[in-house]
């Protein structure tokens, strides 16, 4: 690995460390956690995995006798301190162009990031309207309704930021399904989870002058015969209408309105998904962050993403684990050979 300062310039480089774990995270922000033997000075600011090709930001340190330890999270994190501090409104646009819109607003200047061109990436948004989010928990929430992801990719010889958002590649039919049976995994752990699980969503609007309000609903139920899980969301923040910075009021019509309350009711209950969880080990090239596979066992045959990946590197070895379905903690006992 690599030690950059905060202009990305070399600082040293680490061929001898006691370990590296690379955490990787489709529908969120990346991290990762680095075991040394020295201390690195204080103008350390990223650290450059040369296997992976990726750029973490060295957020903290601590030590022991006989040990520095630096932990930090992937470079996407840099538009996890910028907020969304003007209304911005959108009509039938997809998530990609408005998240790449609002990188270009509020980041794109004080980082210097290029923004790859449009991809054409999702479906279109019947209206969206945004103020005063953390820009980077938005983009990654208003992304995973269409299980797509975003990340800023670290060029080393330019030192050239790009972001992107980006689907992984459906592998369900052009790969063999992940399986013992087929020897292409060494083991697995499979969790359900249905706690949280939520398929019907209440939103309640903006309160109108007679103090009526409207209540639009989403349901996610595959059959109508479904018990309805439900959520309450408060949406009362979201109002009709809003002046723009020009001063020209601009209001909704009450469809218009109605789709904005329903992608909200969306953005919450994809919070709340049954839960499937997959925890493989293998030995060889499984595939990319946000690839989707098959998975089998005598039990199920169960089509997920890859939302994790961590890799490891100690003693002068490495391993690998993925996980299909939601994010789970950093697993560090995994890595303790």
């Amino acid at each position: 690995m690599r030690i950059l300062d905060k202009n990305f310039k070399p600082i040293k480089e680490i061929d001898v460390f006691k370990s590296l774990i690379w955490h990787e995270i489709y529908y969120g922000c990346g991290v990762f956690e680095a075991h040394i033997n020295e201390f690195l000075n204080e103008n350390a600011k990223y650290i450059y995995n040369d296997d992976l090709q990726q750029l973490g930001i060295i957020l903290t340190h601590s030590r022991t006798k006989n040990e520095y330890t630096y932990t930090g999270k992937m470079l996407k994190a840099l538009l996890e301190n910028k907020v969304i501090y003007n209304q911005e409104h959108y009509v039938n646009k997809t998530p990609e162009f408005i998240v790449k819109d609002l990188v270009r607003k509020y980041a794109q200047t004080e980082f210097n990031l290029e923004i790859e061109p449009i991809q054409n990436l999702g479906e279109v948004i019947g209206t969206e309207k945004v103020i005063g989010e953390n820009l980077m928990i938005y983009i990654d929430s208003l992304l995973e309704t269409q299980e797509l992801s975003c990340r800023i990719d670290f060029d080393y010889p330019t030192s050239k930021l790009t972001f992107k958002v980006f689907a992984g590649a459906d592998c369900t039919t052009s790969k063999p399904p992940l399986s013992l049976n087929f020897e292409n995994i060494l083991d697995y752990t499979y969790h359900e989870n249905f706690d949280k699980f939520k398929n019907f969503a209440y939103i309640r609007g903006e309160e109108k002058e007679d103090g009526s309000s409207i209540l639009e609903t989403v349901d996610l139920r595959e059959n109508l015969t479904d018990v309805k899980q439900e959520l309450y969301v408060n949406a009362s923040s979201q109002k009709s209408s809003f002046q723009t910075s020009d001063g020209e009021t601009i209001t909704f019509t009450e469809l218009q309105y109605r789709n904005i309350l329903k992608t909200k009711g969306l953005q919450s209950l994809s919070k709340n998904n049954k839960q499937f969880q997959i925890e493989i080990r293998y030995n060889n090239n499984i595939g990319n962050i946000g690839d989707k596979r098959l998975f089998k066992d005598q039990f199920i045959i169960l089509e997920q993403r890859i939302t994790e990946i961590i890799t490891g590197y100690e003693g002068g070895y490495k391993k690998q684990e993925a996980t299909f379905g939601k994010p789970s903690v950093l697993r560090k006992e995994f890595f303790q050979l």
